[in-house]
């Protein structure tokens, strides 16, 4: 098959986003005086939007490199195994 064809279908799969207990288990590892904070309440918010993220990206590329072995053929030698790039929001 078509390395470029299987890549492509692999990086439409759906993955599960990451759930809200997984979250709140790295908050248990902030200090209470940061959590109780209400300064701090924006920047929760804008780690957890960034975590969700990188949870999403990492996701995406352990599936395509669990699935996919790059085939030493001539044309495919810079080709690397990562995320698929972001649609912008």
């Amino acid at each position: 098959m078509n390395f470029q064809f299987l890549k492509k279908q692999l990086n439409h799969t759906p993955i599960v986003p990451m759930q809200q207990s997984s979250f709140d288990n790295i908050m248990m590892l902030v200090q209470d005086c940061y959590v109780d904070n209400r300064n701090m309440n924006n920047v929760i918010e804008e780690y957890f939007n960034d975590t969700k993220v990188m949870y999403h990206d990492a996701m995406h590329t352990s599936v395509v490199q669990n699935s996919l072995i790059a085939p030493n053929v001539k044309g495919l030698e810079s080709e690397t195994i990562r995320a698929p790039p972001r649609d912008p929001e």
